[in-house]
């Protein structure tokens, strides 16, 4: 069974590995079937205040060089280019 130190180091640590935060809520529901205890609430906020951490400095550096991350069509020619 998952223990709050186990959801503290997923939250800290994996969740910035995420390219999305809206995937936060679809790990924490994965998360909840593992403990009944497991309180959805702390880590969603957790989680997410770690993948702002990490993902905040590349959006700041996309808007100061012009590019808006909301621009879907700028997106998939940076992520279909290889």
């Amino acid at each position: 069974m998952f223990q709050r130190r186990h959801f503290e180091f997923i939250a800290d640590n994996l969740v910035p590995l995420l390219s999305w935060p809206s995937d936060i809520g679809r790990l924490a529901d994965l998360l909840d079937t593992t403990n009944p205890n497991f309180n959805r609430d702390r880590f969603i906020t957790r989680a997410t205040a770690a993948w702002e951490d990490v993902h905040h400095d590349m959006e700041a550096d996309a808007m100061s060089d012009g590019i808006d991350l909301a621009d879907e069509a700028f997106l998939r020619r940076i992520t279909t280019a290889a």
